[in-house]
């Protein structure tokens, strides 16, 4: 008996030993063979199928662009044709009347004239250099950018290649031409306290502060706290949008004047990630005509600057300039045009209009106002708690998303603006915002963009360090090309210390121009 229980407790443990080396045989072939296979296959199929939607999303976009300015065109020539009253004739909200200056231009270059008529004009003079005439006065532009200082770590590297972009356009500008990079950053933030900030090492500074247009480029930090974090009241209520729109004194640098315009943002969009990088362009007036500057560039700080910006004005000294943006469907022009109606607002349905915008600082003054009035009426009256606190992700894009808010709210006040005849709007999707993943010439775009994807030149791969190996040299055979251009000048940016790039610009910018 004993024998048989012996027998049979064997063959128990020779089975369990079994199955237990069959599991573990199990696993080691899934781990080593079939899992990375696996894996393989789905990073394959993802990244088929990432390259396939951004494909489409690029096409849909450019389709949407194109249709959009025909669209626009074409309207706008049956009116002119058959005289018809449009909204527009019947327009409130008259700005020109009550700051009419704003079309003045420090230079007088060409100044665009209002007659009543809706601005017309031809996309290829945009295309050229400024006229040789133009070098031999003093211009002053500037570089507007917010860095969010919290985020150090994740934005320096972004703002070292536009630095570095910045260097290499000066060296073709003309000799009395002045650009400027302006960086509006919280002074009292902990981070700009460590000894080894790189703005002191870029001499990227408070002091630095223009007083004539004949001083030499620099780099200039503007103190500016991000509304969130100035612990204003905030109170909901009812807003009067005809007050805000036609009582408030605009350009007063009176707080109390603009009491109800910051209630008006506090109350709204103090959560909106996006909304300093327009209100430093609002606050950042007095400075601007102080320091008498012609033009102003307001960008992200994923860009670059290009040989073409450094000669390149715009046609008139007072149009005002803007990018690409692919943010518009039928659903929400509609809703625009209705939304237009409620306030009294002009809508010609101009859409597709970008956030980078080249203007005159009273220009900036006018269009930030508008932009955070728009904002803010959207984010109060047409989206919900549960939209505006990202809910929903992205679930309704593109025809109504709150993350292109700024958009929204810059669509409403330009398409006034345009419709109205009060501002001469020119959209140049094709050279400014343009795309890095691109092989066209950086000689001939005025302002490159890096958008989401991975294509090379990807800001996602560069923050990886893919493109740690690689090399770009400026008389290589395809270094011109935009994508070859973008890397390296990112390249550089990252191999050089900031002590390094501040001699660069020495050597390269201030010494040429003394």
């Amino acid at each position: 008996m004993k024998k048989i229980i012996y027998i049979f407790v064997c063959i128990l443990i020779a089975y369990f030993f079994l199955i237990s080396l069959a599991s573990i045989l199990n696993s080691i072939i899934f781990k080593n063979y079939i899992k990375p296979k696996i894996e393989n296959e789905r990073s394959m199929l993802k990244k088929s199928l990432f390259n396939e939607l951004s494909d489409i999303k690029t096409r849909l976009e450019n389709f949407d662009k194109k249709f959009q300015d025909k669209e626009l065109t074409v309207n706008n020539q049956k009116n002119a044709e058959h005289n018809e009253p449009t909204i527009e004739s019947r327009v409130t909200h008259d700005f020109y009347s009550r700051y009419s200056f704003f079309l003045d231009c420090k230079n007088n270059l060409n100044p665009w004239k209002p007659d009543g008529s809706m601005p017309k004009y031809d996309i290829n003079s945009y295309q050229s250099p400024a006229p040789n005439s133009t070098h031999q006065v003093y211009v002053t532009r500037a570089i507007l950018v917010y860095f969010p200082i919290e985020k150090l770590a994740h934005f320096q590297h972004e703002l070292k290649w536009l630095y570095r972009s910045w260097i290499n356009m000066q060296t073709y500008e003309p000799h009395k031409w002045r650009t400027d990079l302006i960086i509006f950053v919280d002074k009292e933030h902990e981070n700009m306290a460590k000894p080894d900030i790189f703005f002191n090492q870029l001499n990227c500074s408070y002091s630095n502060q223009r007083t004539s247009s004949k001083e030499m480029p620099m780099c200039t930090l503007i103190n500016y706290k991000a509304l969130a974090d100035r612990k204003l009241p905030q109170e909901k209520k009812e807003f009067d949008y005809n007050y805000l729109l036609d009582k408030v004194d605009i350009y007063s640098s009176k707080n109390e004047d603009l009491k109800e315009f910051y209630s008006l943002l506090n109350a709204n969009l103090l959560s909106y990630s996006y909304l300093d990088s327009i209100l430093m362009a609002f606050e950042g007036y007095e400075y601007f005509k102080k320091a008498g500057y012609d033009f102003l560039i307001r960008s992200d700080m994923d860009t670059f600057l290009t040989p073409m910006f450094a000669t390149w004005l715009p046609v008139h000294c007072n149009n005002f300039i803007v990018g690409g943006g692919g943010y518009s469907s039928e659903f929400n022009r509609k809703r625009f045009r209705r939304i237009a109606q409620n306030l009294g607002l002009a809508y010609p349905d101009a859409g597709g209009l970008g956030s980078t915008w080249f203007s005159t600082p009273d220009q900036f003054r006018l269009v930030s106002y508008l932009t955070l009035f728009g904002m803010g009426y959207l984010a109060n009256e047409e989206f919900s708690e549960t939209e505006r606190q990202g809910k929903l992700g992205v679930q309704l894009w593109p025809d109504w998303h709150y993350g292109v808010l700024l958009l929204y709210g810059q669509n409403i006040a330009l398409n006034h603006l345009i419709g109205s005849k009060q501002l001469f709007v020119v959209k140049l999707n094709d050279l400014i915002d343009f795309p890095t993943a691109n092989t066209q010439s950086a000689f001939e775009k005025l302002h490159l963009h890096v958008y989401h994807g991975e294509d090379l030149f990807s800001k996602f791969l560069f923050s990886l360090g893919r493109y740690d190996n690689m090399t770009v040299n400026e008389n290589d055979e395809n270094s011109s090309q935009i994508k070859y251009y973008a890397l390296r000048m990112a390249l550089e940016s990252k191999r050089l210390s900031a002590k390094e790039l501040l001699t660069k610009f020495n050597n390269d910018v201030l010494v040429k121009k003394n």
